[in-house]
């Protein structure tokens, strides 16, 4: 499965207010395609669990949250969701360069190996990549799918 399929899964949106992220996050991690209940019953109680998101904030107002325990899913069990937030979110804790973090690119990788290989394809698209430009720009829905279809591919 593509970034673009995980994140046409996890979808893209916007305004959310930071109090509403938990609840948010947690309903794109109970639609991951393909995975069984048990699965995501699993996944949501890491999401809750104190500590279970690394925030990972990158630096203009971008983070890369991800749960830090990770569970397999299966090949095509994935997702990706872009947030663009009303308010700063005070759980990504400080950035590196201050600026506080609106803008969330959450992912669920559906095996351990894979989260690595999505962790370091979408931190240099974000850092370096069409999609920071388009994240930063809070560009059209459509122009956001292109740059993410663009990143290295996912295997």
């Amino acid at each position: 499965m593509s970034l673009s399929a995980f994140l046409q899964a996890g979808g893209i949106h916007r305004d959310v207010p930071s109090a509403e992220v938990p609840s948010l996050l947690e309903r794109v991690v109970r639609a991951i395609p393909g995975a069984d209940e048990a699965a995501l019953g699993a996944l949501v109680d890491r999401l809750r669990a104190p500590g279970g998101v690394s925030w990972a904030p990158v630096g203009d107002g971008l983070a890369l949250p991800h749960l830090r325990a990770r569970a397999p899913l299966g090949s095509g069990s994935g997702v990706i969701a872009i947030l663009f937030l009303r308010d700063a979110i005070t759980a990504a804790g400080p950035a590196p360069d201050g600026v506080p973090v609106t803008r969330l690119l959450f992912f669920v990788a559906p095996t351990p190996t894979a989260h690595l290989q999505m962790l370091g394809r979408l931190s240099a698209a974000i850092l370096r990549g069409d999609l920071r430009c388009a994240m930063l720009d809070a560009a059209s829905d459509e122009s956001i799918i292109a740059a993410i279809a663009r990143a290295t591919p996912f295997r």
